[in-house]
């Protein structure tokens, strides 16, 4: 297993991100430019973002998203936050069945503190656990709150048991590549990306609006099937949700 040293690897290449980030600014410097990160890539590209944006404050991104990302959450609000009036819209996609990153976090919860609270620390952006909400951020621009919009895809909550028990059956799955395997999910990029529509309410029907104990607002894909894509090119529900 050579995880460390892709962790490693993954950070010797901001540096490569943020040149050519640069490049394609100059190159087409009235390209929209959106952003896919995933899995250990949002952790590139969430210092790669930070780096820009204070070095450049005018940098601006049209839409990012941040998929099944093996980014600490802490970081995440460090390193992406910065930014948050750089962006149009910013989506993250998180699951409860990822079995990639939920070792991930297992890994980084071997040897917890004693103190409880410290567990949180370790939480993974693309990942949540049984009985938890996924997480749910809002960054402060100004006067004003920016909301990444967090998308809820998991399908089965995850058990290693269950995973185990799958893989022996030869029907294990990941769960860590749905936002590009899943039909609805693709269609629901494609509304953000094609014509702008960032509201997920204005996105696919397959979303549900649900909230966490704090009153934190996130999205739910219900299960592939039938679902139809109500996605609409519209002047409202476009851009980042602030309040």
């Amino acid at each position: 297993m050579h995880y460390l040293s892709d962790m490693d690897d993954a950070d010797l290449s901001v540096d490569g991100l943020v040149d050519f980030l640069r490049l394609v600014r100059e190159s087409v410097p009235n390209a929209d430019i959106n952003v896919i990160a995933h899995s250990m890539g949002t952790r590139v590209f969430a210092q790669a973002l930070n780096r820009l944006v204070l070095e450049d404050p005018g940098f601006n991104l049209n839409h990012v998203f941040f998929a099944s990302g093996d980014l600490d959450r802490n970081l995440f609000v460090e390193w992406v936050s910065p930014a948050a009036d750089n962006m149009e819209s910013v989506t993250l996609y998180t699951s409860g069945s990822d079995v990639a990153v939920a070792s991930s976090q297992l890994l980084r919860n071997l040897y917890p503190s004693r103190d409880r609270d410290d567990r949180d620390i370790k939480s993974r952006i693309g990942f949540f656990s049984r009985n938890t909400h996924p997480p749910v951020f809002a960054f402060e621009v100004g006067s004003s709150r920016m909301l990444p919009y967090t998308i809820d895809m998991t399908r089965e909550r995850f058990s290693f048991f269950g995973f185990a028990t799958r893989y022996l059956l030869r029907r294990a799955r990941l769960g860590h590549s749905d936002y590009m395997e899943r039909t609805p999910i693709i269609d629901d990029m494609s509304c953000i990306l094609r014509r702008g529509v960032s509201a997920p309410a204005s996105r696919h029907s397959a979303l549900s609006e649900t909230s966490d104990e704090d009153g934190g607002i996130y999205w739910h894909f219900g299960a592939d099937g039938d679902q139809t894509d109500r996605c609409r090119e519209t002047g409202t529900g476009t851009g980042t949700g602030t309040e």
